[in-house]
C-alpha cells in the first residue's frame, strides 16, 4: 500500500513525501520505480489535475496558492504497469502577507466632535492568511487657518 504525506515548504510549495516499507527498502529493484504525483488545480469553477512524474520519494510542488488547503495522489509505474491512485495525502501551504491592500476605505468627520474622524475599510480581497491587526496613519495635511488665498 502506498502512503504519502505533505509537509508545508512554504507559502506556495509543498513537499510529498512516498512512505512505504516495500518501496523505501534497501534492496535496489531490477526496473526503477516511477512515481506520479496528481495535485489539483482550480481554473475558475473547474478542477483540474496537474500531474508530475519522479523517480524520487519526494516531490516538490510550486505555485500554489498562500494559506490553501490541499489534496495529492500518487500512482507507482513499474515497467508498462501501473498501480490505482494511492489515497489522498493533504497539506496546507503556509500564510503570507495579504496580496492586495484594504478596500473601500472611507473617512467621515464626526459631528459636535471636532477633533474626531472615523476611518471604515474592509479587508483585503485576498487575505492569505488570518489578518491580526492593522495599521493606520494619519498625516495633517493642511489646517483652514493656513489655507492662502490666491
Amino acid at each position: 500500500m502506498l502512503k504519502m504525506q505533505g509537509a508545508g515548504f512554504c507559502f506556495e510549495t509543498l513537499v510529498l513525501l512516498v512512505l512505504s516499507a516495500t518501496l523505501c527498502s534497501k534492496s535496489v529493484p531490477s526496473i526503477m520505480n516511477c512515481f506520479c504525483v496528481r495535485a489539483p488545480v482550480c481554473v475558475c469553477a473547474c478542477v483540474c489535475f496537474q500531474t508530475a512524474n519522479t523517480t524520487n520519494l519526494s516531490h516538490m510542488v510550486t505555485g500554489l496558492k498562500p494559506n490553501t488547503l490541499y489534496e495529492f495522489s500518487v500512482m507507482v509505474t513499474k515497467g508498462r504497469r501501473t498501480s490505482t491512485w494511492s489515497m489522498t495525502a493533504q497539506g496546507t501551504t503556509f500564510e503570507t502577507i495579504p496580496s492586495s491592500s484594504p478596500k473601500d476605505v472611507t473617512v467621515v468627520s464626526k459631528e459636535l466632535k471636532p477633533r474626531t474622524i472615523i476611518v471604515n475599510w474592509q479587508p483585503p480581497s485576498e487575505a492569505n492568511g488570518k489578518i491580526t491587526g492593522e495599521t493606520t496613519h494619519c498625516y495633517q495635511l493642511y489646517s483652514e487657518s493656513e489655507k492662502q488665498v490666491v
